[in-house]
C-alpha cells in the first residue's frame, strides 16, 4: 500500500541512456526542506509579482520542486566516450514502475524550530492534487492522481495530525437497498451530488473538526 519502488537512470541530453538501478523500497519519499528552500528562493527571485505577492508563485509547486531537487546535472555523456565530456550533459532521473496506493512524503526540516516563513512557503507549495507523472517517470502507466488526505506533525516531543474527511450529503432515496446504492453511485458519478470536505485534528485522545479547507490547516500550523 505504501511501498515506493524507484529506478534511477542516467540520461544524456543527446538521448543516450544508461541502465537503471533499482532503489530499495521505502514507505515514504524523504524530502530535504533545506534543498526545497533553495528552489523557493530561485522561484521567488524570478517572480514578476510585487515583493509582498511573490510567495504566490510557490502555491502547489511542491511536487515540481521535489522532482527538480532529485534531477542533478553533470558534464559528460552516459556513453563511455571521453570526447563527449564537454559537449554533453547528463542528469539523474527516477521512474516508478508500480504506483503505491498511498504516496507519502517525509519532510526533513533543517532546524528543530524552523522559521514560520519557511513553514508557510512549504505548506502553500503542497498541492491538494497531483499526478504521479509530475513527480517521476511512470512508463507504461496511465495517469495516477493523488489527493492530499493527511498531515502528521511532530513538534515539542508531541505528535498530532490533520486528516481530510470527504463525504456526500445525500437526501432520502426511495427503493430497495440495491436500487438506492445504484442511484446514489450514479448521482455521485455524474456530479449531481457535491462532495464536502472537513479537516479533523487528532490530538492525543481528542478529535475535532477544525476547518473545511486546506488553507485553514496551513493557518493553524504557523
Amino acid at each position: 500500500m505504501f511501498a515506493i519502488r524507484k529506478e534511477t537512470s542516467q540520461v544524456c541530453d543527446c538521448g543516450e541512456r544508461a541502465d537503471g538501478v533499482s532503489e530499495q523500497g521505502s514507505f515514504g519519499e524523504r524530502v530535504n526542506v533545506a534543498e526545497l528552500q533553495k528552489l523557493f528562493e530561485v522561484e521567488v527571485s524570478y517572480s514578476p509579482l510585487k515583493p509582498e505577492a511573490k510567495i504566490r508563485d510557490l502555491v502547489g509547486k511542491f511536487v515540481t520542486f521535489v522532482k527538480s531537487s532529485g534531477e542533478t546535472w553533470e558534464d559528460g555523456c552516459v556513453a563511455d566516450n571521453p570526447t563527449l565530456t564537454k559537449a554533453h550533459r547528463r542528469r539523474r532521473v527516477s521512474s516508478i514502475r508500480h504506483a503505491p496506493e498511498v504516496y507519502s512524503f517525509n519532510l526533513s526540516w533543517p532546524l528543530l524550530h524552523p522559521k514560520s516563513s519557511l513553514v508557510l512557503e512549504t505548506m502553500i507549495s503542497l498541492p491538494e492534487k497531483f499526478d504521479l507523472k509530475e513527480l517521476a517517470s511512470s512508463e507504461g502507466q496511465s495517469s495516477v492522481v493523488y489527493t492530499l488526505k493527511g498531515l502528521v506533525c511532530y513538534s515539542n516531543n508531541h505528535y498530532f495530525a490533520f486528516f481530510r474527511r470527504i463525504f456526500h450529503k445525500i437526501g432520502y432515496v426511495v427503493g430497495s437497498d440495491h436500487k438506492r446504492a445504484e442511484a446514489v453511485a450514479s448521482l455521485i458519478k455524474h456530479r449531481e451530488i457535491q462532495s464536502h470536505n472537513e479537516w479533523l485534528l487528532f490530538n492525543d485522545d481528542s478529535i475535532a473538526t477544525v476547518t473545511d479547507n486546506w488553507p485553514g490547516v496551513i493557518q493553524m500550523c504557523l
